[in-house]
């Protein structure tokens, strides 16, 4: 292979990489995440729906039905946190005896306050 070739080559493959750098560090939500939140959401939604049919119905299923929507469109794909199991684990207790009750619906909102604050 020649200089010429070979200079060539790494400048091409230099601005290639620092392309796709740019691209993931500063358009990933735009062009990945938020278009992917907008299609996943609302089978997510059908599928806590289904999952919760033996809960009974009251106004506290409704109330956990949303909080658990409104977590899942604030979650950042990006962070790993142990916030974010620890709701989860919440929600298995609170549907665990198929009753929602206020103050479960409390605790969990006192949940997610604390992981904003963090």
């Amino acid at each position: 292979m020649k200089k010429g070739c070979f200079l060539k080559t790494i400048a091409i493959l230099t601005i290639f990489v620092a392309a796709i750098a740019y691209i993931i560090q500063n358009k990933l939500d735009d062009w990945i995440i938020e278009p992917g939140k907008k299609f996943l959401l609302p089978r997510i939604e059908q599928g806590f729906t289904r999952e919760f049919d033996f809960v009974t119905e009251s106004v506290e299923k409704d109330s956990l039905l949303s909080i658990i929507n409104k977590y899942v469109e604030n979650i950042d794909f990006k962070k790993n946190d142990t916030a974010s199991s620890e709701f989860w684990i919440e929600i298995k207790k609170i549907v665990s005896d198929s009753v929602v009750n206020k103050t479960e619906i409390e605790k969990l909102l006192q949940l997610i306050r604390y992981r904003d604050e963090r």
